[in-house]
């Protein structure tokens, strides 16, 4: 039974992005972002972002996980504008509300799977470590990560299986939304599906919205918004 908690917690994610323009410092004042705008509302929950390369759409990605800032522009959620927050909201924002996946995974080889995928549980501080690794491992089985693999490095795993870590680690902390940069990236085919249903079957199982920045036209099926970006502008938004 879903609680209340969760409910708003699903309801919460509207993200408005009105008007919004970034040029990289040193860039002559190309904008990489062109007057970008577009809504998502609470009904579109997996959303593609798409273009070629060059086209701004991992630019896009950083600015609305606050990586960057827009010299222009408001990005919503709901009605909180990450644009305008503080270096110290952004860092709540991003560890709180946000997990993010990448095409090169990011773990460290160092820790085994288990400790990669409560590290960021550990930097928030909000529960025990034996909590923490609890949920750590839930989230392992949970993403098809088996129990005798939880000792392992991360060299010792397949890429798809690394990927499945860091959407287990990108979960730890319940975020509102995941992002993901062409997750997919360093994977054959038949990985790379499994991981986009992984995600699309997360946002029920975790309430969740997973924003997904890819090339690959074969995934648009999996989506309920495709945002197409060209030079820096939003060229289609079909739902």
């Amino acid at each position: 039974m879903t609680k209340k908690g969760d409910i708003e917690k699903y309801l919460f994610m509207k993200i408005t992005v009105h008007n919004l323009i970034y040029s990289y410092p040193n860039s002559n004042n190309f904008n990489a972002l062109n007057d970008v705008s577009f809504e998502i509302d609470q009904t579109h929950n997996f959303v593609i972002i798409s273009g070629a390369s060059g086209s701004g759409k991992t630019t896009l990605l950083y600015a609305l996980e606050g990586l960057i800032t827009p010299q222009q522009g408001k990005i919503l959620f709901d009605e909180e504008d990450v644009c305008q927050m503080n270096q110290k909201e952004l860092a709540s924002f991003r560890n709180e509300k946000v997990g993010f996946v990448f095409q090169n995974y990011l773990l460290d080889e160092s820790l085994n799977i288990v400790e990669n995928v409560y590290l960021p549980a550990i930097i928030l501080g909000k529960e025990d470590k034996k909590t923490y690794i609890k949920r750590a491992q839930e989230l392992l089985l949970s993403v098809g990560i088996n129990e005798d693999q939880f000792k392992k490095k991360p060299t010792q795993l397949s890429g798809g299986q690394q990927q499945r870590v860091a959407i287990a680690r990108a979960l730890i902390n319940k975020p509102n939304i995941i992002m993901a940069d062409e997750p997919t990236g360093n994977l054959d085919s038949k990985n790379a599906i499994m991981i986009i249903e992984l995600l699309k079957s997360l946002i029920e199982k975790e309430n969740i919205k997973v924003i997904l920045v890819t090339h690959e036209t074969k995934f648009y099926e999996y989506g309920d918004q495709i945002i197409t970006l060209s030079d820096g502008k939003v060229v289609k938004n079909e739902f």
